[in-house]
């Protein structure tokens, strides 16, 4: 075997394992949950709230937090920024996540639960759906604002 024959062997050797390498790092990335850190904000003990969802509502500006606010003329909302003011908010350092009713337990992402849990895998403005396990309905009708890291518009509530 000549010179020229191994350095092309090797060469093609080093090829295959950095293919498969990329595959495997790849395919560990795309299964991987990614958990995201999450603090309570404020807790509001609303009576009688007719507010019940499954979801969450996302907030990243305080653009976003007041259009929220004006989309309902009820005074449960009203209510909720009476208890928690805006000027608590820092959408500078952090976005906000809205749950009705509901304490939030865990908080992930992955491009894999993307498509389990959400039928907008692929859409135009590329961001990813955050996942979110909730304990049950409080019975105390509760509002819990939760922040997480500011996030620069890289995640979104799940469609659905």
């Amino acid at each position: 075997m000549s010179n020229k024959e191994r350095k092309i062997k090797l060469l093609l050797f080093s090829i295959t394992v950095i293919t498969i390498i990329t595959y495997i790092t790849y395919s560990y990335n795309y299964h991987k949950t990614k958990y995201i850190k999450f603090e309570l904000h404020c807790k509001i003990a609303i009576p009688d709230m007719q507010f019940i969802t499954n979801g969450f509502v996302y907030i990243d500006s305080i653009g976003e937090m007041r259009c929220f606010a004006n989309n309902f003329q009820d005074s449960n909302i009203e209510a909720i920024f009476s208890e928690c003011d805006l000027s608590t908010f820092d959408f500078v350092s952090y976005d906000y996540l809205i749950f009705f009713q509901r304490k939030l337990l865990q908080l992930q992402y992955s491009p894999k639960l993307m498509k389990k849990y959400d039928g907008e895998y692929y859409r135009k403005d590329g961001r990813i759906p955050l996942i979110h396990i909730v304990d049950s309905i409080d019975s105390q009708d509760t509002v819990y604002i939760y922040k997480i890291e500011n996030t620069n518009g890289k995640f979104r509530e799940v469609v659905g």
